[in-house]
């Protein structure tokens, strides 16, 4: 054990920033993270910018889990702990994943026995716990077999008491049997056992020139093989893969010894003569036996080509949806009731006198509605929540600089996995030149009733006129009102081309 007086708290952080295992280091009541090596953030699923953060804001996913307190416990009491097949669910990748860990948290004392420091070491388990877990099944069929080999044997028994002679041959087929039953226990058939029954993609290359070993129907499917590949070397049972990166890299951690992770990585493989290309997550790991000179890489992986594929269809939809938007001149977003956190468009924000980089929420959409609109429209989401509807709504609203804009808006509500509404999706389209061609249409059919009043009252006066001096001579009088009615078609033709225009114009 190093002593504080040979080795300060600096060094000992350094020398375990180097070290393989996982390992970090926390002080404070608060367990602040003092260090943490590349293996221990690698547990974690987190990068370097933890360091200096206090344990539960840097790894948030552990808050109900016991880590916290039982860190704090140490801190307090000073008491070392130190847990086996620990399970901790962890964000990897953004998943939650639940792992197991061997770990020990050290209180590090000062001169006064104080905790100064905790020690944090850990090692995943996770392999060995699923194979605890393989061995008790193991176990359960091995007692079954006796089972069935003790009452075998007693069959053999009462056999033995009639047919003494073949009590040889008998001797003879229960050491086969026993010799059969310590072949179960080898751990080259157990290994073989778990690759070929796993449910996942998995297969074992020897040495390294990669001979494939071992393999399951999975991985057979996945690269388009049968069962004759098994003896080849993976150049030759997968030719396609010259000038793909996946050699190499098998080649490196042969050598190295330190595992590769794919993440959706494309890669072409030869179906029925044609090649086609699939997106993968997997692991090369380099499995070492001691004092063997030989060692083998373990491949497991997963077909990921449907998710890959239909996550770029979205993204293409996305992308189309957004041209076809900005074409439209329609705003878009969607906000979370709750929070008022709102994700839209640029469009939607400039409907409402906001720039694409300006932060706009729920509230600011009600503080540029006209008040006298706002409970409306509020009664109107809650109604299309109630009844999962459709609300339509026009309503005014004031910019930052004063101006009076319409907007006409449609959304409907989203639900969680309970059935409670709490999103809405919706769609915003600034009408204003609409509403202000509506005003004027109203404004000149007003004055257009009323001027057309006048000359209509006109022409009835001059016809009863006429018909009452309709037997009397041509005058001055017919010529005068000859000449009133021949005026007044003039102006209602005016009229008549101002409505023309008028109704050309709304339909746009």
């Amino acid at each position: 054990m190093n002593s504080p007086d040979h080795i300060n708290p600096e060094q000992l952080l350094s020398i375990l920033f180097q070290s393989p295992n996982a390992t970090a280091v926390y002080t404070g009541s608060d367990i602040k993270i003092l260090s943490a090596n590349s293996a221990m953030l690698k547990f974690w699923g987190k990068d370097r910018s933890v360091i200096g953060k206090n344990f539960t804001d840097a790894i948030p996913e552990l808050i109900d889990q016991p880590f916290p307190d039982i860190l704090r416990e140490v801190w307090n009491s000073g008491i070392t702990y130190y847990a086996k097949n620990y399970p901790a669910t962890l964000e990897i990748d953004g998943e939650l994943q639940e792992s197991y860990f061997d770990f020990e948290y050290k209180a590090i004392l000062n001169e006064k026995g104080k905790t100064e420091f905790i020690l944090h070491t850990a090692f995943e388990v996770s392999e060995r716990m699923a194979a605890q877990k393989l061995v008790l099944e193991k176990s359960v069929s091995e007692q079954k077999l006796n089972e069935e080999l003790s009452a075998i044997n007693e069959e053999y028994t009462a056999t033995n008491e009639e047919l003494s002679s073949t009590n040889e041959e008998l001797m003879t087929a229960e050491n086969s049997l026993i010799k059969l039953i310590a072949e179960l226990h080898d751990k080259e058939k157990r290994f073989r056992f778990m690759i070929e029954q796993s449910p996942v993609a998995m297969a074992s290359l020897k040495g390294e020139n990669l001979i494939v070993d071992i393999v399951n129907d999975i991985v057979l499917n996945i690269w388009g093989k049968d069962r004759s590949v098994v003896g080849m070397t993976l150049p030759e049972a997968l030719p396609e893969l010259k000038g793909q990166p996946f050699l190499g890299i098998l080649k490196k951690v042969y050598k190295t010894g330190k595992p590769f992770y794919g993440n959706e990585l494309k890669v072409s493989l030869s179906h029925n003569g044609n090649l086609t290309d699939r997106y993968l997550n997997f692991v090369y790991h380099r499995t070492n036996v001691d004092g063997a000179e030989e060692h083998s890489i373990l491949i497991v992986a997963n077909d990921v080509t449907e998710q890959v594929l239909a996550r770029k269809n979205v993204d293409e939809i996305n992308t189309r949806l957004e041209i076809a938007l900005d074409a439209s001149s329609l705003g878009s977003t969607e906000v979370h009731l709750a929070t008022g956190v709102m994700k839209s468009n640029d469009q939607f924000k400039r409907n409402f006198g906001f720039e694409p980089e300006e932060e706009f929420v729920y509230a600011d959409l009600f503080e540029a509605m006209f008040p006298e609109y706002r409970e409306k429209v509020k009664a109107l989401v809650k109604e299309s929540i109630r009844t999962n509807g459709i609300y339509k709504a026009e309503y005014p609203i004031k910019w930052r600089d004063g101006s009076t804009h319409w907007i006409q808006a449609h959304g409907r509500p989203r639900y969680d996995e309970n059935g409670k509404g709490d999103r809405m999706v919706g769609m915003t389209l600034d009408i204003t030149d609409k509403k202000l061609f509506e005003q004027q249409k109203d404004d000149f059919l007003s004055i257009a009733s009323h001027e057309l009043k006048t000359p209509i009252t006109v022409v009835k006066a001059c016809l009863q006129f006429l018909y009452r001096i309709k037997d009397q001579p041509f005058s001055d009088t017919h010529i005068r009102i000859r000449q009133i009615l021949q005026k007044r078609p003039l102006r209602k033709r005016v009229f008549r081309i101002g409505i023309r225009s008028i109704y050309m114009q709304s339909d746009y």
